[in-house]
């Protein structure tokens, strides 16, 4: 039976993509989707939201060091706000239902960084005070605002391409109703001074060593085929100049800087839920 890869539909696992074995079974879905998958057992290799990784490490081991992690803005995690953000206790917030470590994050930068613990979800966000938008709508709307990275004379949804359908359209109208912008990443690195790490690369542990080994150099050969082509100067399989812009903005391979960061991450949230770390 062919391995089962399950991965995000977000532009910034590109790299990984490359490499991922024509005869494998691919499954991609946002990241909440892909952490119940994994708990059914039904992927073989994946790369899930780093903070449920730890929940799901009786069957699942981290493939070395591969994941994604960002210092600075990531431009595609967003806090939209109606109102500055340290004036946002007792706001009504709209979370994406995608992903989880985005709500943690912004949960630990609203009571960590701006002393916030007084705030309710909204169901929609034209009753929100402030909404959280990630992957690849988020990216459309940080293309959308006067100084993102983009063609000149181009719309954000033009540019975003032809997958820009009606729902991306119509969030990147929505979002101008909200005048400020904050990205949780820059948001925690000016903060922490370290990137913030989104994702991690797991397989199975029942499987053998050198079938998860195999699954690391598979991967590790694909960033070491596209990587050099992304931070080079010319153009870069059909890729536009504020894609590869973005994906620049991304590690890969997590640094040790990047895997303090993660710690002092599940430090704080482990402080929000009054448990201890560990």
């Amino acid at each position: 039976m062919p391995d089962t890869v399950g991965y995000f539909p977000y532009l910034n696992i590109w790299p990984f993509v490359q490499g991922l074995p024509d005869g494998s079974e691919r499954v991609v879905a946002p990241p909440r989707a892909l952490v119940e998958l994994a708990r059914a057992g039904w992927l073989d290799v994946a790369i899930l939201p780093v903070v449920d990784v730890p929940a799901l490490a009786d069957r699942y081991e981290t493939l070395g060091d591969l994941g994604l992690a960002v210092a600075g803005p990531v431009w595609s995690v967003l806090l939209l706000a109606r109102r500055p953000i340290e004036t946002l206790v007792g706001a009504r917030i709209c979370a994406t239902p995608e992903s989880s470590t985005s709500v943690r994050l912004l949960t630990v930068l609203l009571r960590g960084r701006y002393g916030i613990r007084d705030w309710q979800r909204s169901l929609t966000p034209e009753d929100a005070d402030a909404w959280l938008v990630i992957g690849d709508t988020a990216l459309a709307i940080y293309l959308d605002r006067p100084s993102a990275i983009r063609e000149p004379g181009s719309s954000a949804v033009r540019e975003f391409g032809s997958s820009a359908g009606r729902q991306v359209s119509e969030a990147v109208m929505r979002a101008r109703t909200f005048p400020f912008l904050y990205d949780l990443a820059d948001e925690w690195t000016r903060w922490q001074g370290r990137p913030f790490v989104f994702a991690r690369w797991v397989v199975r542990r029942d499987r053998p060593a050198a079938w998860r080994r195999a699954w690391y150099e598979r991967l590790l050969a694909a960033l070491e085929a596209y990587l050099p082509r992304l931070h080079g100067s010319g153009p870069v399989d059909g890729l536009r100049p504020w894609q590869i812009a973005y994906l620049r903005r991304f590690e890969y391979r997590l640094s040790p800087a990047a895997l303090d960061g993660w710690a002092r991450f599940h430090a704080l949230w482990c402080s929000v839920l009054g448990v201890r770390n560990g």
